[in-house]
């Protein structure tokens, strides 16, 4: 990549992916995270502050808009906007720090950005807001504004995720024993942010952050964890955990505490991606770590420079945008194709539902999100049997719904509560199937009516 033109080649890869997305655009919702934001954008879209989501609600709130003006899948154009103002945001930061621009390319090597750019959950939009916050803060010394725009963006990033302040805060420490000018102002604003957030999830009824229900922190499979994030640091940003220790730079204590905390929360938190498929692991646990990427672009940019003059730096930098841009478009082609599996599932789900109730396990909300079709969706552990009546009174039709999964021993125990249910439904009420179709990649579509209840049901 020649020197004079890093921009370009950074513009060029980012306008082969949007191409790449404009041709191949989502069909449904890949994960029940999605689902979650975008249904409660399309919330927030509506003037509506109910609460249909156990995310922190900022993600949806800057989709909201995008939402209102394309409907739902204008809500992922969030995360698209975020890779783009994140690769910016990286080649400045580089160039300011004394790097090369085009080392900003990692963050677009880094697969799991591919991947989590299409998708509209809150991994790019965090990863924005961290990239801007730390960069306000490691230009911004002697210049009060820009620390307290850096504080601000700091406390404002847990409506995101409530881990992305944990990349701040060994700066904002390191300020304040070292005693910089403007510490004061960094602090205050950092909690000024904070509460500003906090006042966000009271408006808006969310969760407030270690309040939700998550996996939990444990040691059980730290192992495991430990190996896929091991490739993901080492591999997938090759020698980037090595990056970090061997960093030289400019505040070189913050930094390798910021990517060791960070990485530490996840290490023992206990979710280990088992339900997924080999290569979809690496990116259900690897988008965990894409905040985290800007700052180990810096810590790479460090290394490669100090050994600069022993590596042919432009025939490796070209051949890396060539490799990325490429993968950069053919991300695309395959996701859509994963996507056409549940793509057919979804369609008769909202086919056979039409204007009726559709009663299904929280886990598989992917397919039954409402922006999908004309029904009503009822939770299977808000709705005791001893409900159904209600649900049935309610509506013309309703449907007990089940999608079985098998790719891994993991995955099956996936919505076990849905069989169950349909046992103690068929022993109070009439239940016909209607739908018993097997797909590909071993998806099981179950979906049974539901009607003519006791008067008295068992729970």
């Amino acid at each position: 990549m020649p020197d004079r033109h890093p921009w370009a080649y950074l513009i060029a890869v980012l306008l082969i992916y949007g191409g790449g997305y404009c041709l191949f655009p989502p069909a449904v919702f890949i994960s029940a995270d999605e689902s979650a934001y975008v249904e409660q954008a399309v919330v927030f879209a509506d003037r509506s502050l109910a609460v249909v989501s156990p995310y922190p609600p900022g993600t949806s709130l800057l989709q909201a808009a995008f939402v209102a003006l394309a409907g739902w899948r204008g809500a992922i154009w969030v995360s698209l906007l975020s890779a783009a103002l994140t690769v910016l945001l990286m080649a400045r930061w580089l160039r300011d720090a004394g790097y090369h621009s085009g080392f900003a390319l990692l963050f677009l090597a880094y697969a799991p950005t591919l991947v989590m750019a299409r998708i509209g959950s809150s991994e790019l939009p965090s990863t924005a807001m961290v990239a801007l916050g730390l960069w306000l803060y490691w230009t911004g010394e002697g210049q009060r504004w820009k620390w307290a725009v850096a504080g601000a963006v700091g406390g404002l990033s847990v409506l995101l995720r409530e881990t992305n302040v944990v990349l701040f805060l060994p700066f904002v420490v390191a300020a304040i024993v070292r005693r910089r000018p403007g510490a004061t102002v960094l602090t205050g604003f950092l909690g000024a942010g904070l509460l500003a957030a906090a006042l966000v999830y009271e408006l808006t009824a969310a969760t407030f952050p270690g309040l939700r229900d998550t996996a939990g922190w444990s040691l059980d499979g730290i192992q495991a964890r430990a190996v896929l994030y091991a490739v993901c640091t080492s591999i997938l940003v090759p020698g980037g955990l090595a990056a970090i220790v061997a960093y030289q730079g400019r505040e070189r204590h913050p930094l390798i505490a910021a990517v060791g905390i960070y990485l530490a929360i996840y290490l023992f938190y206990d979710y280990s991606a088992s339900d997924s498929d080999r290569l979809a692991r690496f990116a259900t646990i690897g988008r965990y770590l894409v905040p985290l990427i800007p700052l180990m672009t810096l810590a790479w940019a460090d290394s490669v420079s100090r050994i600069g003059s022993a590596v042919p730096i432009g025939r490796v930098t070209l051949a890396a945008f060539m490799i990325t841009a490429s993968a950069a478009f053919a991300v695309h082609p395959v996701l859509r194709a994963r996507s056409l599996r549940d793509q057919e599932i979804v369609r008769q789900i909202a086919t056979t539902a039409s204007r009726g109730a559709v009663i299904a396990d929280d886990s598989q909300r992917k397919y039954v999100a409402p922006v999908f079709g004309e029904f009503h969706r009822y939770w299977i552990r808000d709705t005791a049997v001893r409900d159904l009546p209600l649900v049935i009174a309610r509506h013309p039709s309703a449907y007990i719904v089940h999608v079985g999964r098998f790719q891994t021993p993991a995955v099956q125990d996936v919505s076990v509560d849905a069989p169950f249910y349909l046992e103690a439904a068929a022993r109070a009420c009439r239940i016909e199937p209607v739908v018993d179709r097997t797909f590909a990649e071993r998806r099981r579509l179950q979906i049974w009516r539901v009607s003519s209840c006791g008067d008295v049901l068992p729970a």
